[in-house]
């Protein structure tokens, strides 16, 4: 049987809300992404509310500022999995992609990348 991850606690500009570690993670990620990207989104997630299941509904947008901590509370299953795969999914969309990267082989001009970059101009 696998364990529980402990619950966290999402620290937001006038309060704290308690939820799953896994939905804490993608709500994080998903709010570093909107940063980023200079856009906001409502999200309604799974808290613990008074030792209960409950929602909430969280705004999203770059000035949020958000930290995590570990939470004294007692588990109370609030996972949601497929939150947490949209969340992801989102915060995917709103990161840009690193060019792929590949060795340079034996016959391969080293500075020939360079070349293509001076053609742009």
């Amino acid at each position: 049987m696998t364990q529980a991850k402990p619950l966290r606690q999402l620290h937001h500009s006038n309060g704290v809300i308690t939820l799953s570690y896994d939905v804490c993670e993608a709500v994080f990620h998903y709010a570093l992404a909107l940063g980023r990207a200079e856009k906001a989104d409502l999200v309604t997630i799974p808290i613990v509310y008074n030792g209960e299941r409950a929602e909430s509904n969280l705004l999203l947008n770059p000035h949020t500022q958000l930290f995590c901590t570990p939470a004294a509370e007692p588990y109370v299953d609030a996972e949601d999995p497929s939150l947490v795969q949209l969340l992801r999914e989102r915060t995917a969309e709103l990161t840009p992609q690193a060019p792929a990267l590949h060795p340079i082989t034996e016959n391969e001009d080293p500075n020939s990348a360079w070349d293509d970059a001076e053609n742009l101009r």
